[in-house]
C-alpha cells in the first residue's frame, strides 16, 4: 500500500463535493455519467424538435368550460330527457336576451294614446304604414 491519497473526482450528485475514486464508487459514478450523457444528449435533441406549443391558461380554461358545457347538456339530455335538465326560468327564454320592440309585434294600440302621439311626432315618415292597423 502506498500512502499517496486517492485519486478524487466530482460527485455528480452533488456539486461541490468530490470522491474517491476506488471500486466500491465505480458503479455508481459510471451510472451518474451515462445518465449525464443521456440528459445532455436528450436536451440536444430537444432543442432540435420543435413541439406543439403550451396553450395559455385563458385557452385551457375556455376549452375545458366547454367540454364541461357539453358533458353537462348531454347528461341532461340522457338523464332528464331535457339539454337544460327541465329548468324553465327567465334567463332560458328568447325574450329576456332578445326583447323585442312593441311595433314589431302589433302592439303599438295597446300603448297609450301618448305614446303612439309621442312615435307618431318622432317617426313621420311611420305616418303611411297606420300604425293603428298594425
Amino acid at each position: 500500500m502506498s500512502d499517496a491519497a486517492p485519486q478524487l473526482v466530482d460527485d455528480p450528485s452533488t456539486p461541490g463535493r468530490s470522491v474517491p475514486k476506488k471500486k466500491a464508487n465505480a458503479p455508481f459514478l459510471a451510472h451518474r455519467n451515462s445518465q449525464a450523457a443521456r440528459g445532455a444528449a436528450a436536451a440536444a435533441e430537444a432543442e432540435h424538435q420543435a413541439g406543439p406549443q403550451q396553450r395559455s391558461l385563458a385557452a385551457r380554461i375556455l376549452k375545458w368550460s366547454v367540454v364541461a358545457l357539453l358533458l353537462a347538456i348531454a347528461g341532461g339530455q340522457f338523464v332528464a330527457g331535457d339539454p337544460i335538465w327541465g329548468y324553465r326560468g327567465k334567463y332560458v327564454k328568447k325574450h329576456y336576451w332578445f326583447p323585442v320592440s312593441a311595433a314589431s309585434h302589433g302592439g303599438l294600440e295597446r300603448l297609450s294614446e301618448g305614446w303612439q302621439r309621442s312615435i307618431r311626432q318622432r317617426l313621420p315618415h311611420l305616418e303611411s304604414l297606420h300604425l293603428s292597423s298594425l
